[in-house]
């Protein structure tokens, strides 16, 4: 009887793996799909001077048609927010030594070394020097960034922004 019982027990887990497991890989897959961006369709993004149209090949390289340079540039933004947001955001917290804020005391010696390195400074300075046109073109990719951010909302922030529960500054 006791040998019966365990090899009951064993089925009976067995058999709530096999049901479990797909079940939890069907929940997280509805939870995700919401973060992952369009691939087709007409994205609403106020701040273009006129409509920009972005056709993506086989392998999802965009090729962007746009009426002018700023649009262009514009749409280059809102693309790499769809797509790179979380590693933007990643790189920007590494580089001015506030990884710590978002990733805990584990990160704190890399933020000490960037704080002293002071590339929020140098990039400063960098814009000091650089032309019209080129603070044009990075005014434009910016707006096109921050019009991303703005519409984020739930679960359709990348899963890091969720997972560690803030959202990205413009």
């Amino acid at each position: 009887m006791k040998r019966l019982l365990k090899r009951l027990l064993k089925r009976l887990l067995v058999l709530t793996l096999i049901l479990l497991i797909p079940a939890l890989a069907a929940g997280g897959y509805w939870w995700a799909r919401e973060s992952l961006p369009l691939m087709e369709g007409q994205i609403p993004a106020p701040g273009l001077g006129a409509p920009v149209e972005v056709l993506l090949d086989q392998y999802g390289v965009p090729s962007v048609y746009a009426r002018d340079a700023e649009d262009a540039y514009y749409t280059a933004g809102v693309l790499h927010a769809r797509e790179r947001l979380w590693q933007m955001e990643l790189y920007r917290r590494v580089t001015m030594g506030r990884l710590s804020e978002v990733l805990g005391d584990g990160t704190i010696e890399i933020d000490k070394r960037f704080v002293v390195l002071n590339l929020r400074e140098s990039a400063r300075a960098e814009w000091e020097r650089a032309t019209p046109q080129v603070r044009t073109a990075l005014e434009r990719y910016a707006a096109g960034v921050n019009s991303v951010i703005s519409r984020l909302q739930g679960r359709q922030r990348a899963l890091e922004f969720q997972i560690l529960r803030f959202n990205p500054a413009p």
